[in-house]
């Protein structure tokens, strides 16, 4: 019994003297390979053991692994360490466990930079030739999956589903209006938009998204409906051909507006001040229910037909170039005197004052 004790002790301890060994010089190499990277090799303690000193090791290898996004290093680190555990045996010693992790750890990070790479050099493909790569492809690109993920949180009346089916169908089909009217959206990935710069139409009223950002790219758009989203902030560049603009119904305190623009819809947002002076091409302006002091209409302003200002803080207002066929409604303002014009107005609900109050009758 004793012999067999004394056998097997010999055996661990040879056996700890051979793992030590292969450590050791797994260890050495894995400083080589740190110095030929003009890498700082972190410091141990001279008691601890050629396990914790590997250990230490590679927690650095996975820490240049993580903070690089070259493929070529990270492939370089992959093939290094297989390349140690295939020579020193680690897989057999107390390290195996761990060396195997950082192994998988920076197979998992190549893996994700060449996905990276691949995603990168379809983003880089013509529209027309990205067109006809499969929906999954495509769907990568566009970074739908991100925004299912980030509705997933709000429940089942979220329509993102329905969004991202139609966003893939239009985009397919090179569509040139895009339709996502009332689907209780509650994000919108504004950047998604500059894939589709052959669009005319945009719709997303009707939902409750917060924020858009209309890319310059889009220069092909004639109408854009934002109504009724609960927008707090909406960017919307000079964008040339654009004709028709809803964006009523939100929380908005400032707005670009293209000088191209015939029909705009700004009701119930909370503008204080407005400048269309430089809108000669609009037909018609609709500000109503906002908290406006002042404004600003076309000048000169031959195609002006409608003026819709009613529900507003209005005291005063410069309608002397407006032509005699525009329609202005003026009602429910602040107006104490009527404004010199020569087309229709509607007045009612101002505190206008009489022209010519009568005289009270002096008491003998």
């Amino acid at each position: 019994m004793l012999h067999l004790f004394a056998f097997s002790l010999a055996t661990d301890l040879a056996k700890n003297q051979l793992d030590n060994a292969r450590l050791s010089q797994a260890n050495k190499e894995v400083e080589s390979f740190l110095k030929s990277n003009n890498t700082e090799i972190p410091h141990t303690s001279h008691t601890s053991s050629e396990s914790d000193r590997m250990k230490v090791l590679l927690d650095k290898i996975i820490s240049i692994t993580d903070a690089t996004s070259d493929e070529k290093t990270v492939n370089n680190i992959t093939g290094f360490l297989q390349k140690v555990n295939r020579d020193n045996h680690i897989d057999s010693t107390s390290c195996s466990r761990v060396f195997e992790r950082t192994i998988n750890q920076a197979f998992r990070k190549s893996g994700s930079l060449l996905e990276e790479r691949q995603l990168n050099h379809l983003r880089e493909l013509p529209l027309e030739e990205l067109r006809r790569r499969s929906p999954e492809e495509i769907d990568e690109v566009l970074d739908l999956e991100e925004w299912r993920t980030k509705a997933a949180g709000h429940g089942a009346r979220d329509g993102t589903d329905t969004a991202t089916k139609e966003i893939l169908s239009c985009f397919k089909n090179s569509s040139s209006r895009l339709d996502l009217e009332g689907l209780n959206l509650t994000y919108f990935p504004s950047r998604i938009l500059r894939y589709f710069p052959q669009l005319e139409s945009i719709n997303i009223s009707r939902n409750s998204i917060k924020t858009i950002s209309i890319p310059p790219v889009m220069t092909n758009l004639k109408t854009i409906d934002l109504s009724n989203c609960d927008l707090t902030s909406a960017e919307i560049p000079l964008l040339p051909n654009l004709k028709k603009l809803n964006i009523g119904g939100n929380k908005l305190e400032t707005i670009t507006l293209s000088p191209s623009l015939e029909e705009v819809q700004l009701d119930y947002n909370k503008f204080k001040g407005v400048d269309l002076s430089k809108m000669q091409n609009l037909k018609s302006i609709s500000l109503m229910g906002n908290d406006l002091e002042s404004v600003k209409l076309p000048s000169p302003a031959h195609k002006l037909e409608r003026v819709y200002l009613s529900y507003n803080k209005l005291e005063s207002i410069d309608l002397s170039k407006i032509p005699k066929k525009t329609n202005i409604d003026l009602s429910h303002n602040q107006f104490t005197k009527r404004p010199q014009a020569i087309c229709d107005i509607d007045l009612r609900d101002n505190p206008l004052q009489a022209k010519n109050p009568s005289k009270k009758r002096k008491l003998n």
